[in-house]
């Protein structure tokens, strides 16, 4: 005699399979540096040009602030990065070692 699977047994097997299968999928080596561009007085500064640069191989990513000062760059592979802030009437500000 066959067994004959149902509808919700096969469906509770496929959920299960996706569960586990997820943690797996998070797993990466990447990182994402993120901030917020402000000035002296805590103002925030939209538009400002931010670069990060990896030290050990030269890969550049820019990214521009938005309206509320905030930028991301994820994707990065880990170690030490140089990020560089410039917008127009403001001092152009360098952090050497921010570490991923």
């Amino acid at each position: 005699m066959r067994n004959k699977c149902t509808l919700k047994q096969v469906s509770g097997i496929v959920f299960s399979l996706i569960l586990l299968a997820l943690p797996l999928y998070a797993q990466n080596n990447k990182g994402t540096i993120l901030g917020t561009v402000t000035d002296p007085q805590g103002a925030l500064v939209r538009g400002a040009k931010v670069t990060i640069k990896n030290n050990a191989t030269g890969e550049l990513r820019e990214v521009t602030s938005g309206d509320d000062g905030a930028y991301a760059v994820p994707g990065l592979t880990p170690g030490a990065y140089r990020v560089t802030v410039e917008a127009s009437g403001f001092k152009t500000l360098a952090y050497e070692s921010v570490v991923l």
